[in-house]
């Protein structure tokens, strides 16, 4: 796939009955790296970023979450189409294509799964980390991973492993490369050798979260290059720290994802500062990790296009996915709970009326500013038929009565004692899904990203409400950070 220029060169074919002029359209070769911020996509290019997470590609197609949870499989001609998941898989946190027209997602409880177009998992390889993130399958059919940005847990770790791991497509263990960083509290292991990968051919690249770097291997595990930046916002040793007598995980991210464009440059996208006010797109020959040009974004949220001739365009992602075709919606998973005020709560019992399920903790900080927003958003539109299940994840069930009770919060609670996860399969909290009429998953949000969020599931709501949804909202900022474990 990709495009083609126009002017087309001869070539003459001799054969016995004389010579024959025939047209060989001349392949695209891509100029100096460009910049084009505008709102529609081009006709043709790679999807590089949706929404500031970065895609994966494989197999003719690169796959990418959107803010509503879904996965969504894009072509080099920007034609888009949900892949079809099992409905056991309540949430994806990473995604990339598999032959055939399937996909291989990790979920939400971190299990590596390889679901066919048909949505059938047809392999499950161990995991080689608590959360992995997928970077891509190379020319040798090895998929790579990498430890998740989006959910590390706190684990104690003395002795840790690579940061990148090469699964050959049986699933096994093949290889590993680079060398693990060991931070001062072990407990950060994870966050601190987590990253993006991204494979070219038999090359791996790999961009640690919080470091100033960019590392290249070879298909030996050997070092090709390395580059830094100079980005001051790195943070080397992660680490807790007291701050008015509470732990506050004191990280910065750095590197927000890599890709491979169809013009065969590497593309890292990174924060600019602390201010998280913009991001840098800095383009690189993947061959010596040449530094060929840096864009300033005015967002760390882009949708990225890159076109074979290596112009870089950033459109609206609601119009870029506006075309996706759809997939049936999976059931919401089987579950049994206490409520708060006696009696229980079934997942037949959401049937019948449009529901939003928000699993939350009271020690989690992004739940208690998410909880009231949500109760005022349902008392709202109570009257128009909208319910509220608030899925409680508090070790002790007096401590989420006390936080309601200080709050003058009243929504219909439900006791999940520490289950919640592994039958929603969220990847940490807070968790929301809008559940329809007929018991299945209409959207999901992972995180909280405050009042944009909050918009993005008002307008969902009426719409399955059959309501006017009103203006369309900003997309929500993706790529929230959330942890499994208070």
């Amino acid at each position: 796939m990709g495009i083609r220029l126009g002017s087309a060169g001869l070539a003459a074919v001799a054969g016995l009955a004389g010579l024959t002029a025939v047209l060989r359209p001349r392949a695209a070769r891509p100029g100096p790296p460009t910049l084009a911020i505008d709102r529609e996509p081009p006709a043709r290019g790679r999807l590089l970023w949706l929404d500031g997470r970065p895609t994966v590609s494989g197999d003719g197609t690169v796959a990418a979450r959107d803010s509503a949870g879904r996965v969504v499989l894009v072509d080099d001609r920007l034609r888009a189409r949900e892949a079809a998941l099992p409905g056991d898989v309540a949430s994806v946190v990473s995604a990339a294509p598999a032959a055939g027209g399937g996909v291989w997602v990790v979920d939400g409880t971190g299990q590596v799964l390889r679901i066919t177009a048909d949505a059938r998992v047809d392999a499950r390889p161990a995991a080689p980390y608590r959360v992995a993130a997928l970077g891509g399958v190379g020319t040798d059919g090895r998929l790579t991973l990498v430890r998740s940005v989006e959910g590390f847990p706190f684990a104690l770790d003395t002795a840790p492993e690579a940061p990148v791991a090469l699964v050959d497509p049986s699933g096994r263990l093949a290889q590993r490369y680079g060398r693990a960083t060991q931070p001062g509290q072990p407990l950060l292991t994870d966050l601190a050798n987590a990253g993006h990968a991204a494979r070219d051919g038999e090359r791996t690249f790999f961009a640690p979260f919080v470091r100033d770097q960019l590392v290249a291997f070879g298909p030996a595990g050997d070092t090709l290059w390395t580059r830094r930046r100079g980005l001051l916002q790195e943070t080397p040793d992660p680490r807790f720290e007291l701050r008015e007598g509470r732990p506050v995980l004191n990280y910065f991210p750095v590197n927000l994802g890599l890709a491979l464009g169809p013009d065969g440059r590497l593309y890292a996208l990174s924060t600019v500062d602390t201010t998280l006010s913009g991001s840098r797109l800095d383009v690189l020959d993947p061959a010596s990790g040449r530094m060929l040009a840096t864009f300033f974004l005015p967002t760390t949220f882009p949708t990225i296009v890159v076109t074979r001739e290596g112009r870089v365009h950033i459109p609206s992602s609601a119009r870029l996915l506006a075309r996706a075709e759809g997939t049936e919606r999976p059931s919401v998973p089987a579950f049994d709970w206490p409520q708060l005020d006696g009696g229980r709560v079934t997942d037949g019992t959401l049937r019948g009326r449009v529901t939003l399920v928000n699993a939350w903790a009271s020690w989690c900080a992004p739940c208690r500013e998410e909880m009231p927003e949500l109760v005022a958003l349902w008392e709202s539109l109570r009257d128009s038929g909208l319910a509220l299940l608030a899925v409680n994840e508090d070790v002790h069930r007096d401590d989420a009565r006390r936080w309601l009770e200080a709050n003058g919060l009243r929504p219909p609670v439900a006791f999940a004692d520490g289950n919640g996860r592994g039958v929603l399969g969220y990847p940490g909290l807070p968790y929301t899904i809008l559940v329809d009429r007929d018991g299945r998953i209409a959207r999901r949000w992972i995180g909280y990203a405050g009042a944009h969020q909050i918009g993005a599931i008002r307008t969902a709501v009426r719409r399955e409400l059959g309501l006017e949804p009103g203006p369309t909202p900003v997309p929500a900022p993706t790529g929230q950070h959330s942890h499994a474990t208070p």
